[in-house]
C-alpha cells in the first residue's frame, strides 16, 4: 500500500519540520518537563487548529502533525490540544489541558502544568479549571512529565460527548505510537547495521532479519490502521486502531531492547526516550484491553 500526501499536507509537514526538525538532537535525560518553546511555536504556526479548519482532512492532518512531533521526541500535549479541545471550545482556551478518568486519581501526563482538566462523568466529558499550583509532580522514567492534578475549581467550563472525546484521544494516542515506533525502529536498524559480533554485522544474521521484518510489518500496519480512522473519525475504527497500535508498541519496545542487548536502557544510547514513551502510551486510557473491549462491543454488541 502506498500513501501519497496531498500538496497541502506536504507543505504542512515541511513547515512543521522547520519548527521542530525530525533529526533534532534528543533532549537531555533530565528533561521531564513540558517543552514550552515547542508548544508555543506549534500554536503560532497554526498546527493545533487544523481540526477547526473545516477542511475534510482536518483530523487526518492533525494526526500527521501529532505523529511527526512524537517521532521527534516532542514533549508537549499536542494531541489533546489539537484533537480534543476543538470538540469542547470554539477557539483555543489557552493554558495547558490534560485528560484523566477521575480527577482524584493519577498521575497523568502534563498534569503539573495543566490549567484545564478533562474528565468523564457517565456519557459526558467535562472540562474544569484546575488549581495548577496544587498539583503534585511524580518522578517516573517515562519521558513524559507526570503529576497528580490539583483540585478542580467550580463548575465545568465546557462539556462534550464522552464518546467523541475518547475517540479523538485514541486517534492522538495511535498517532503518537506510530511516530515513536518509527523513530525506535530506525534507531534499531542503525544499531544492527553497525554493531559487529563474531566478525559480522548483527544485521547480517538471518534470524535477526526475520525479527526486524516482523517489527517493520507491525509499524506499517499501525501506520495505516491509525491513519484510516483519523480520516473517518469514527468510534469503532478508532478503537480497533488504538488496540492494534498500543499492542504493537509493546512488542517494539520489548524487541528493540532485546536486540540491542539491553543497551537501549543506557542513557547515552537514547533509545529509551522512544521505547519508554511507548510503554506509557500502551497503558493510557484503560490500556490495550480497554480499547479491544470497546472495539468488540461496537462491532458485535454487549454479548
Amino acid at each position: 500500500m502506498d500513501f501519497v500526501f496531498s500538496p497541502e499536507q506536504t507543505e504542512l509537514l515541511d513547515r512543521l519540520r522547520r519548527v521542530f526538525p525530525a533529526n533534532a538532537p534528543l533532549p537531555e535525560t533530565s528533561q521531564r518537563t513540558l517543552d514550552r518553546p515547542l508548544f508555543a511555536a506549534l500554536h503560532e504556526g497554526g498546527f493545533l487548529d487544523l481540526a477547526r479548519s473545516g477542511r475534510q482532512t482536518g483530523v487526518l492532518d492533525t494526526a500527521l502533525v501529532v505523529e511527526e512531533v512524537a517521532r521527534s521526541v516532542g514533549i508537549a500535549p499536542v494531541a489533546t490540544h489539537s484533537l480534543v479541545l476543538p470538540l469542547m471550545f470554539d477557539r483555543d482556551p489557552g493554558g495547558i489541558a490534560t485528560i484523566c478518568d477521575v480527577p482524584s486519581r493519577g498521575p497523568f501526563r502534563y498534569a503539573a502544568d495543566a490549567t484545564i482538566l478533562i474528565c468523564f462523568e457517565d456519557d459526558t466529558a467535562l472540562a474544569y479549571a484546575v488549581a495548577q499550583d496544587q498539583s503534585t509532580p511524580v518522578k517516573t522514567n517515562y519521558v513524559y512529565p507526570y503529576a497528580i492534578p490539583g483540585p478542580v475549581k467550580g463548575a465545568p467550563i465546557a462539556t462534550a460527548s464522552a464518546a467523541a472525546v475518547r475517540r479523538r484521544h485514541r486517534i492522538g494516542m495511535a498517532a503518537e505510537c506510530v511516530g515513536a515506533m518509527d523513530a525506535l525502529l530506525t534507531q534499531l536498524v542503525g544499531y544492527l547495521s553497525t554493531r559487529e559480533q563474531f566478525g559480522r554485522k548483527l544485521g547480517s544474521f538471518q534470524a535477526l532479519h526475520h525479527r526486524v521484518a516482523e517489527l517493520a510489518v507491525l509499524l506499517e500496519g499501525s501506520r495505516w490502521i491509525s491513519r484510516e480512522p483519523a480520516w473517518l473519525d469514527e468510534d469503532e475504527a478508532v478503537a480497533f486502531a488504538a488496540a492494534y497500535t498500543t499492542k504493537a508498541a509493546r512488542r517494539l519496545c520489548w524487541e528493540s531492547h532485546e536486540l540491542t542487548g539491553a543497551r537501549g536502557f543506557s542513557v547515552d544510547f537514547g533509545m529509551y526516550q522512544h521505547s519508554l514513551r511507548l510503554q506509557a502510551l500502551s497503558v493510557e486510557a484503560g490500556s490495550i484491553q480497554a480499547h479491544a473491549d470497546d472495539a468488540a462491543r461496537m462491532a458485535w454488541g454487549e454479548a
